[in-house]
């Protein structure tokens, strides 16, 4: 890495902090992350996979800034390391303290921080990875939503009922992955243009409905049972690919697991960091260094990052005056709620939401909120609006409204517009500049 790198890191996180919000006060603007869809967030992802292997367009959003790829030359084949929930602030402060195999991509290649999406949860993430569009767009606008197509509060990582007791899934009532999102996927994208496209994903997620959305048209859909597995099933694939243009996507959840259990606050996190860099730098070592084909990038980026959320920062929505104000049960995120009020929208309804949830928590008319491209832009999704109700709560701090018994076991979150959860890293470097 250049001496000028670290500060363009540096410049272009201040940009990123600095984005004005057209939703909040002024006084409280800095505390809020507004996503980039023009060039700097998640978003533009596949469009730039696409642009490095000469296959675009993917999707109707522009590729990242040149800064984050021009540099890597001609590529052949991009391997795409997804570890959910690690964030840019938390990836900063252990590459300070520990040498890995990041820090070694950061010096070798590009290390530039970007957003997530909105809300910055992986239901969201992951449909904007597999369509090339964004949440207002695709449609999946969070990790619970009111489906009214179904009269239901849906679980969007399960495609479940949120209130079930037992295993009924969307697909139980005739659910189709191209009925529910009608664009194609990038793994089509991809494929229409000659690329050889794979998703290496745990292995109990391969035939979940998740899944079926989000990495429709790819080729090869490989599962695994641990890291180890991964990687080995990983150079294989890469091996296999050889002859053509290629795309292989990897998702790792041992991140995120931890931070919800135990929070931001413990080392639970650091140590499931520091297991999958170990085991990365093991397989770029042994695997990727010395039987990768020609012009080879390693992209290794994040969903979202997290905060720590302890009991005593709930909002505990049953029972409450504010349970009374609603329709049916709010929806999106915890820290990016979704309300369909009783009432509807008017600025008595609007006045009141925000006297009872208070100071800690922001009240905006979602129609601002879809104006203001929190969502994103493009085509609006036709259930968008009926999904996200008539106002979403931004949450402050470390406040989020619960329910259903989560704040005592889940100590940590994120879907919120917190830098911690809003900047995520964007880390790329040709394998050849690794050796």
């Amino acid at each position: 890495m250049s001496s000028e790198e670290p500060r363009g890191a540096a410049f272009i996180e201040q940009e990123l902090m600095a984005t004005p919000w057209p939703l909040v006060a002024p006084s409280i603007a800095d505390e809020f992350v507004m996503p980039r869809y023009d060039g700097r967030s998640l978003a533009n992802v596949p469009a730039t996979v696409g642009a490095m292997l000469s296959a675009d367009p993917v999707g109707s959003l522009p590729p990242l800034d040149q800064a984050y790829w021009q540099q890597l030359g001609k590529v052949e084949h991009v391997v795409l390391i997804l570890l959910d929930a690690l964030g840019w602030l938390q990836l900063q402060e252990e590459l300070a303290v520990t040498q890995t195999i990041m820090n070694r991509v950061a010096e070798r290649g590009v290390l530039l921080p970007m957003t997530s999406v909105c809300p910055s949860t992986t239901a969201a993430a992951l449909a904007t990875l597999g369509t090339a569009e964004t949440p207002v767009v695709h449609g999946v606008l969070g990790y619970e939503l009111w489906l009214r197509e179904y009269g239901v509060l849906v679980d969007m990582l399960g495609l479940k009922p949120v209130y079930s007791k037992g295993v009924t899934q969307l697909t139980d009532w005739g659910w189709s992955p191209d009925d529910f999102m009608r664009m194609p996927g990038v793994g089509s994208l991809l494929g229409s243009a000659g690329v050889r496209t794979s998703a290496h994903l745990r292995d109990t997620f391969i035939d979940g409905a998740l899944t079926r959305l989000c990495y429709r048209g790819f080729d090869h859909l490989i599962g695994h049972d641990g890291l180890a597995s991964l990687w080995e099933q990983l150079g294989a694939d890469l091996a296999a690919a050889r002859t053509q243009p290629s795309y292989h996507y990897a998702y790792w959840g041992g991140i995120d697991r931890e931070i919800h259990l135990h929070g931001a606050d413990t080392d639970d996190w650091r140590r499931a960091y520091h297991e999958a860099a170990a085991s990365l730098g093991t397989w770029v070592q042994e695997t990727l260094l010395t039987a990768s084909p020609p012009n080879t990038v390693l992209v290794i980026c994040a969903d979202h990052g997290f905060i720590s959320t302890p009991a005593e920062a709930a909002y505990p929505v049953e029972g409450s005056l504010l349970e009374r104000e609603l329709l049916v049960p709010y929806s999106g995120e915890s820290r990016c709620a979704y309300l369909h009020t009783v009432k509807g929208r008017d600025a008595a309804t609007q006045e009141r939401l925000a006297s009872l949830l208070g100071e800690g928590y922001v009240v905006v008319d979602t129609s601002d909120a879809l104006a203001a491209g929190l969502f994103g832009t493009g085509q609006i999704h036709p259930e968008v609006e009926a999904r996200l109700g008539h106002y979403i709560v931004l949450a402050r701090g470390q406040r989020y409204i619960d329910r259903l018994g989560r704040a005592g076991w889940m100590r940590g979150r994120h879907g919120g517009l917190t830098p911690q959860e809003m900047l995520v890293p964007w880390l790329a470097a040709r394998v050849d500049d690794l050796r």
